[in-house]
């Protein structure tokens, strides 16, 4: 069995990079060969393994095919707006005057959907709050469901998919509701909201309890993640397992007083057989833990967790014992099954590595708890030495996946987790939990278990905050670095896998593969010496190009920020810079004062050490004022426009031209046709570049016939936001780049855009068709 349910999970994950897009030919395909193999051979793992490939590649299909399957064209889709009927998913997130939820269409423009689409929408300013299970008609504006694409960055598309959400988009006019019954959940988050005092971890208590984290702020973020104690408030196997062990306390205690009433009577006394305990006790846990993974919102930590225990219960009653894999491999299997997309999760493979890892802890070291003929000191002293390296080996262990999030490793995790992962279970879980039922039963008792729950995670609180202000707290790491990091832990885990008697072989192994990783990451670092790079980033309709050449890094320019808070600076720019292991910039060019150009430079000089700003508004910056030329590294800077110190306006771009003497990139901002024309006067053929990041985004006031001809590119870079409402670029401008046969690129439909300069030329290459060209993320 273990093998089949190993077939079907490999066959599963694998296909998920296959180069195809997911389609019902696929499915039915493997299914076929899944068919013919079982009659035909006796290995029954193929079977198994082509199945999982179906059961993924159907689900994609079932995905991609929504708007085709309900007659909607995704081409025209976000030029207009409509009015749908549906159903709120999630309880609406409030956060600067906007909504946020998901939204089950059911009804498009007047058509009865073939099968709902699953929207994640905004509204602003709306005063009658939306409430989860309520039924509303709305006129909404949406665009299929798209995520920027940059290494380093948060894979929105794959989140998107993962949550099967298939549009996202904003409500432009609400009606009344249809439907104003809220659901249960949604009831019980406002009552208990309600009765919350003004606490400064209200946002923690709600995260525990209703598994909302949108209060919680950047600061305390940032006390998680130096801390390494973001899953504490992530509601998953951890917290459901304290919840089933109180419930199994609870009906321990009450069969225990059944007992003492059964004494006085002969007809409870026959009723109270062992199978009826164990079957009483089972209900009554499963009972608790589904109430709490319900106002958990149901979310995929707390599932996958609650059917690991569903497992373990259905085993004990039916007296069946399954080894640590089995019930591994079998609660992947369920999972995939009911979740095909939980493959995609970053939660999911923590979750399972962590289950994994203490089963292979308590495997290997149960034998080193010494509990026989010594002293209780003695005892306790090596229990407090097995906690700590439990506590350690867990961390490192997970040490490539909680580090691949942020490229960040924390140093102080053991010292944090070792104190907060018991207070939280003992202390915090049960506290909250029984806050929330108290605000059911009595307000009073409510008042008083809130309150208690809030001391709690102060204390706790307290101690992460004083840890994470450690100098040494965590310390962020490049790609390279990760993957080094990666292979040691893998080699770790392999030794541990191996009997110590082949120690000298795995020591062999591992010194083996560190040197192999040293080489591969010499022979990287001798690549970048030999060559630099060009990188326009996919930050939507705006601009940002990260150049780099021998060590030495430049900026063009740092993307948007938009009335919600969210900045390309941060959520792109600096996540690129980190991924690459870049922390000082050598120079940082803002083109013109354009919100989507400028609006980044604080927060990288927060951020990052800029060495030198060249700015046109008129503070201590280094002017970008015609006929400045730096040179950096090999790299000449020469500045071609403007001529006057300012920057209010799109003709105020700085217009920059990189040259190694032999290849060239022109940078333009966002100038337009009159100050082409005047580039074209003044320097003619000297604007010839090999690579042209198009003016204004490809916008129609840009990209004259005459400036075309003048830079004379190869290629041309449009960085434009994915369906943007000005339609850039315009087909006409791309139309002309075409016509005299240069390739075009968008950052829109390609993601992050690279140009690779050697000695011997350059090459050109795309985020989305050679870094991640998988279908799950495209």
């Amino acid at each position: 069995m273990d093998r089949w349910l190993s077939s079907f999970l490999i066959g599963a994950l694998l296909s998920l990079f296959l180069p195809i897009v997911p389609s019902l030919f696929y499915a039915l395909l493997f299914t076929l060969l899944s068919l013919i193999v079982g009659i035909f051979l006796t290995n029954k793992s193929l079977v198994w393994f082509c199945l999982g490939v179906a059961w993924i590649l159907y689900h994609g299909a079932q995905y991609e095919d929504i708007w085709q399957n309900n007659n909607i064209s995704t081409e025209l889709l976000h030029k207009s707006s409509y009015t749908v009927i549906g159903e709120v998913l999630s309880i609406p997130q409030m956060k600067e005057k906007t909504q946020r939820f998901n939204f089950s269409i059911t009804q498009f423009s007047g058509q009865v959907l073939n099968q709902p689409i699953n929207v994640r929408l905004s509204w602003k300013s709306h005063k009658n709050a939306l409430k989860q299970g309520q039924k509303w008609q709305l006129k909404i504006k949406i665009k299929p469901a798209y995520g920027l694409a940059n290494e380093g960055g948060f894979h929105y598309q794959t989140w998107l998919r993962q949550h099967n959400i298939h549009a996202t988009g904003y409500v432009i006019k609400g009606m009344s509701p249809i439907k104003s019954k809220a659901s249960v959940r949604q009831h019980l988050y406002e009552h208990y909201q309600n009765l919350l005092p003004k606490h400064q971890n209200n946002a923690l208590l709600l995260a525990l309890t209703f598994g909302l984290k949108h209060q919680i702020s950047e600061a305390q973020w940032q006390v998680l993640n130096a801390t390494a104690t973001q899953h504490l408030i992530a509601i998953s196997g951890l917290h459901l397992g304290v919840v089933a062990m109180l419930s199994y306390g609870f009906s321990k205690l009450i069969l225990r007083l059944l007992s003492l009433i059964a004494l006085s009577s002969p007809r409870i006394s026959k009723k109270l057989t062992v199978s009826s305990q164990v079957l009483f006790i089972t209900l009554l846990t499963l009972v608790f833990v589904t109430f709490y993974a319900y106002i958990a919102g149901f979310s995929q930590p707390t599932i996958r967790a609650a059917i690991m225990l569903i497992i373990l219960w259905c085993a004990k009653l039916l007296a069946t014992k399954f080894t640590a894999t089995r019930l591994i491999l079998l609660t992947m299997f369920i999972i995939v099954i009911f979740s095909p997309f939980s493959l995609l999760s970053a939660s999911f493979w923590l979750s399972i590595s962590a289950v994994s890892t203490i089963f292979l802890f308590i495997w290997r070291y149960k034998k080193h708890v010494k509990s026989e003929h010594v002293s209780i000191f003695i005892r306790y002293f090596h229990v407090v030495l097995y906690a700590l390296c439990f506590q350690g080996f867990l961390i490192f262990t997970l040490l490539p996946l909680t580090s691949s999030m942020q490229y960040q490793v924390s140093l102080v995790a053991i010292l944090a987790n070792i104190i907060a992962v018991p207070w939280v279970s003992v202390v915090c879980v049960p506290l909250t939990l029984l806050s929330v039922i108290a605000s059911v039963i009595n307000e009073t008792s409510a008042t008083v278990l809130i309150s208690l729950a809030q001391l709690s995670l102060t204390v706790l609180w307290h101690w992460l905050d004083s840890v994470a202000k450690l100098s040494w707290a965590s310390i962020s790491i490049d790609h390279s670095t990760w993957l080094i990091l990666a292979v040691m832990v893998f080699v770790s885990v392999v030794m541990l896998l191996i009997t110590f008697r082949k120690r000298t072989f795995i020591y062999s192994v591992c010194g083996v593969s560190l040197t192999l990783v040293g080489l591969a990451y010499l022979h990287n670092k001798q690549s970048r010496d030999s060559i630099w790079l060009v990188d326009v980033l996919d930050v939507g309709q705006g601009l940002s190009v990260v150049i780099r050449a021998n060590e030495q890094t430049v900026v063009y320019d740092t993307g948007a920020t938009y009335p919600s808070g969210f900045s390309m600076a941060k959520s792109v720019v600096k996540p690129y810079l980190t991924y690459q292991g870049i922390s000082d910039l050598d120079l940082l060019i803002i083109s013109h004062d354009d919100n989507d150009h400028a609006s980044g430079q604080a927060f990288l000089e927060a951020h990052f050490q800029v060495k030198e700003l060249m700015f046109n508004q008129k503070n201590h910056h280094t002017p970008c004022l015609t006929g400045q030329i730096k040179k950096i590294g090999r790299l000449t800077f020469e500045v071609l426009h403007p001529t006057e110190r300012q920057a209010d306006h799109n003709d105020d771009s700085c217009v920059v031209r990189i040259s190694d003497d032999k290849f060239s990139v022109l940078l333009t901002g966002d100038i337009s046709k009159k100050v082409e024309l005047a580039l074209v006067d003044n320097y003619g053929e000297k604007l010839n570049s090999d690579v042209l990041v198009a003016p204004h985004h490809g916008s129609k006031t840009s990209s004259s016939k005459s400036f075309i001809q003048a830079v004379s590119p190869n290629e041309v870079i449009f960085s434009a936001g994915f369906l943007n409402r000005w339609n850039m670029p315009h087909q006409d401008v791309v139309n002309r780049y075409h016509q005299v046969n240069i390739k075009t690129y968008t950052t829109a439909t390609d993601g992050r855009v690279r140009v690779i300069v050697g000695p011997e030329g350059y090459q050109m290459q795309t985020y989305r068709e050679t870094h991640w060209p998988f279908w799950f993320a495209n």
